[in-house]
């Protein structure tokens, strides 16, 4: 029996399931199901098996039975008390796609499978390495390598197929995903300068995967095949250049005399008893897309492609396409070197969304008020705006706040639960969290005025603005209905519009954050200063955020004296003074009143 270890190769709905059960049905062999795949850093002794795949799942799925769970020979690896296989790292799923450079890391992990195998013969079933297979043969030169390839028609249509009938846009999202994060690697910046790729990092796949399936709607069908094939065409040339062996899943399942190549193959490997008399792999009677999109696709992703290849390499792919494939592939020596030989086209101008969606993070700030909290992260949790960084900075609150952070868990990027020196304070801590390219506060009570809100303040003409503003709709105190944000004329008197209506550049935020030596007016002293300073503000003329006052426990007169404090910076005349003076007395009559009426009332 063959002693040497096996790894195979391949992208998305492929057969490669098929495959790897075939194997594991053999007994001899320790068969791991996708050691690259993001769940497996969640998995662990009490719950080895996060994946619950019952009959109804792997049919969905058109997975092959199987007698034992997927992730079943994992279970033995995992440490009592630990989240995840031991050194696997989130980052070895998507961010490492394309990482052909020496990754330690990497090698520790596997190398740790390979030897979880004991005395049976590991193999391991990957779907996320068909662009690193140059790293792989590089450091397992002594494992048999096979590539698994279907039909790209097919495979494109299966894909639609999952997300049409299931409700399963998961494969088109991670092909999303993995070129828009990588979209600065050799092989994808010709790719990204055609088709519109927005970079979005976070520490949870699940993070990623939200923002990315959020904006698969926006990319046409074409589009998507688009992505696809030339994902997977690049991975079909790198791995006639760096695999042992290029295994064809259409072939297998429809040609008995292909399937008897294989077998001698395998044979001539040392892989004796894998049987395929019972592969099927998915057709489809019509094309996905209209043909000539795919043809157009198909023709274009070819040029650019081949075009980064040497003769030396072309002769290389040209002897390990099996005869029996050039049809199939269409990648014949005379059809590489005519590719290699026309013009790449020039790239086309991006789609103009491009820079209408920058990243933004949403800041609250809370403390003991729970029922205006979870209004608060239903509004933006509601958002159609697909990049967004939700932050939630709790003051440490002992009423059912806790609660209602935990029922939401699973949808807020980041929660900081710990006293502060006030409201300002804990802004500043989301601050730091920040990741966005915008930032905006929505405290406690405070929503979004719709639904679409974020997206229709970037989708307007803001530019190189620092600051983009707008309207904003006031709940209570003085006056409730929308209030227009003001003049800059007005702005050394009073705010014009209010922080829950103000999106700001991070880099600004992070360079200068609330100086908290104001205890009510740290946002004015900000926007006043950046003003002063010449930084950009563009009014949207959007109402952007519902806004409770919550003016009942503020001095008035300490908010009039912050701002006299910040103008006086810059203004040293008679109607300063006098306009501040005036509107202090009124506010501390004011104050005083209040407190008399609490007093009495009491």
């Amino acid at each position: 029996m063959n002693k040497k270890p096996v790894f195979i190769h391949s992208l998305f709905r492929t057969g490669s399931t098929y495959l790897w059960n075939k194997f594991r049905q053999h007994g001899d062999y320790w068969c791991y199901y996708e050691p690259l795949n993001q769940v497996l850093a969640k998995i662990d002794t009490q719950n080895p098996f996060i994946w619950a795949f019952d009959a109804n799942t792997s049919g969905r799925l058109k997975h092959p039975t199987i007698d034992k769970h997927h992730l079943w020979e994992y279970q033995d690896l995992l440490v009592p008390g630990q989240t995840g296989v031991p050194y696997f790292k989130k980052s070895f799923s998507f961010d490492d796609f394309c990482n052909n450079d020496a990754n330690p890391d990497q090698k520790k992990y596997i190398d740790f499978l390979l030897a979880g195998a004991g005395a049976k013969t590991p193999l391991l079933q990957f779907n996320r390495t068909a662009l690193r297979i140059q790293w792989f043969k590089t450091h397992y030169p002594d494992v048999i390598h096979i590539y698994l390839v279907r039909d790209p028609r097919h495979q494109f249509h299966s894909y639609l197929s999952m997300q049409q009938s299931e409700h399963l846009d998961i494969f088109l999202t991670m092909d999303l995903l993995t070129v828009s994060i990588n979209r600065n690697s050799l092989y994808f910046k010709p790719l990204a300068e055609r088709i519109p790729l927005y970079e979005f990092h976070s520490g949870s796949f699940e993070d990623e995967r939200q923002v990315y399936s959020r904006l698969l709607p926006l990319y046409s069908d074409k589009e998507k095949y688009y992505i696809f094939y030339f994902t997977w065409f690049t991975a079909l040339l790198e791995n006639a250049l760096h695999n042992d062996f290029i295994l064809n899943i259409d072939l297998l399942s429809a040609d008995p005399g292909y399937r008897r190549k294989v077998i001698e193959r395998f044979q001539a490997m040392g892989i004796q008893g894998i049987d395929f008399a019972d592969a099927a792999i998915g057709k489809y009677d019509s094309d996905p897309i209209p043909s000539h999109d795919i043809q157009e696709v198909e023709a274009e992703v070819r040029s650019l492609v081949t075009g980064r290849f040497n003769q030396h390499q072309i002769d290389r792919i040209e002897s390990m396409l099996d005869p029996d494939n050039r049809d199939f592939f269409q990648v014949s020596k005379s059809e590489l070197m005519r590719f290699k030989n026309t013009p790449v086209p020039p790239p086309p101008p991006l789609r103009s969304i491009a820079p209408t969606f920058p990243t933004a993070t949403v800041i609250t700030v809370t403390l003991n008020d729970a029922e205006k909290l979870e209004k608060t992260i239903c509004s933006v949790l509601e958002q159609t705006y697909p990049l967004i960084e939700y932050i939630i900075i709790d003051g440490g609150s002992t009423d059912s706040t806790p609660g209602v952070l935990k029922k939401y868990e699973g949808r807020i990027h980041r929660v900081v639960s710990e006293p502060d020196n006030g409201i300002f304070d804990a802004m500043n801590k989301g601050i730091d969290l920040a990741s966005g390219q915008w930032i905006i506060f929505l405290n406690a009570g405070d929503y979004f005025y719709e639904k679409n809100t974020v997206e229709k303040v970037f989708n307007t003409g803001y530019g190189d603005a620092h600051f983009i503003y707008g309207h904003t709709y006031f709940l209570g105190g003085d006056f409730r209905g929308v209030v227009k944000a003001w003049s800059f004329a007005s702005l050394w008197k009073t705010m014009i519009f209010t922080h829950q209506s103000l999106f700001t550049r991070g880099d600004v935020l992070k360079k200068h954050k609330f100086d908290t030596s104001f205890k009510i007016c740290a946002d004015y002293h900000l926007i006043f200063n950046s003003y002063m300073e010449g930084l950009q503000f563009f009014n949207s003329d959007i109402v952007i955020a519902a806004f409770d006052p919550g003016f009942s426990e503020v001095s008035r007169s300490r908010m009039a004296f912050e701002k006299w404090k910040v103008v006086r910076k810059y203004r040293n005349d008679l109607t300063f003074y006098w306009f501040y003076l005036t509107l202090f007395i009124k506010r501390l009559f004011r104050d005083i009143l209040r407190r008399f009426k609490k007093k009495v009332g009491s």
